[in-house]
């Protein structure tokens, strides 16, 4: 729902772009339990990375991403203002 005009509790949303968020949302950003799913591409075909765990601050913090290409990591990741995924320690 909405909380001072931002995004606040559980939610969903779809960007232009076609990623996708489903789950919790505080003061307008991803921050707690959900899934994000971004397009990429793995040998010229179309594909979806999904990252299911915890958010914050609109960065994936501690879960599993999963690669449409197949790969699987899990852990705790590092965020940067520009990653996705991040760094994983």
């Amino acid at each position: 729902y909405w909380e001072n005009n931002k995004e606040h509790g559980k939610g969903y949303a779809k960007w232009v772009n076609g990623e996708e968020y489903s789950g919790e949302w505080e003061n307008g950003k991803m921050n707690g339990e959900g899934v994000y799913r971004e397009n990429s591409w793995s040998g010229g075909v179309r594909v979806y990375d999904i990252f299911e765990g915890f958010m914050r601050n609109d960065k994936p913090w501690n879960g599993r991403y999963r690669h449409g290409g197949g790969q699987v990591v899990d852990g705790k990741w590092i965020p940067k203002s520009d990653c996705f995924p991040c760094t994983i320690l």
